[in-house]
């Protein structure tokens, strides 16, 4: 249960950083993952949402609660080293001053490529119409 926990809340982090066309086949759809931050179930996401459950994300791996996401989260056992090869994913795309560690701003106020991908009227939220856009753009780049 534990390594089904982290792998996928380490998952939905990368997918929510990654772009439509960079996003690998095996990775989950980014517009399935933004659509799990839409709180009020209206449909629409918004940057409010997004950056809510980045908040959620980021206080379960942050595992001992300091305002970090580094090494000393690390669960013992066999869920580390998955936890080590997760954790140097999120490093490569969090950790904006290289410090080894992640910081709560450097996750949650993170870009997201694949929001502002599918934002085209730049309104801070997605609206079903520019979710099923980001869907289409996902199929076009997995048949390629």
């Amino acid at each position: 249960m534990k390594h089904t926990l982290i792998t996928a809340l380490f998952v939905g982090a990368l997918t929510i950083s990654v772009a439509p066309a960079a996003a690998k086949k095996s990775d989950r759809d980014p517009a399935e993952v933004l659509a799990e931050a839409d709180q009020n179930g209206d449909g629409t996401i918004t940057w409010a949402e997004v950056v809510t459950m980045r908040e959620g994300l980021f206080a379960r791996i942050d595992r001992n609660g300091d305002g970090y996401a580094d090494d000393r989260d690390r669960p013992r056992g066999a869920f580390g080293r998955r936890y080590d090869e997760k954790l140097t994913e999120l490093r490569s795309r969090f950790d904006v001053n290289s410090d080894g560690r992640i910081s709560h701003a450097e996750f949650v106020d993170a870009p997201s490529p694949a929001f502002e991908a599918g934002d085209f009227d730049g309104d801070n939220a997605l609206s079903p119409d520019e979710m099923a856009a980001l869907r289409s753009m996902r199929a076009a780049s997995n048949s390629q």
